[in-house]
């Protein structure tokens, strides 16, 4: 698996994470919820819990 990949690259004792947010779609139209065009899966959700950590002092 990717993760597996990645993982051999990383130094022992190093923290990491592999998310898999592919599958990304696209809106013909706006939507009330989204504008037209491309549209990122989960990205919102990693910004804010990038917000938060920073915050946070993490």
């Amino acid at each position: 698996t990717a993760a597996a990949f990645l993982e051999s690259a990383v130094d022992e004792g190093t923290e990491w994470a592999h998310l898999d947010i592919a599958g990304t779609f696209w809106f013909e139209r706006d939507r009330p919820h989204a504008p037209k065009g491309p549209q990122g899966p989960a990205v919102r959700t990693l910004i804010a819990l990038a917000e938060r950590y920073a915050q946070d002092g993490k």
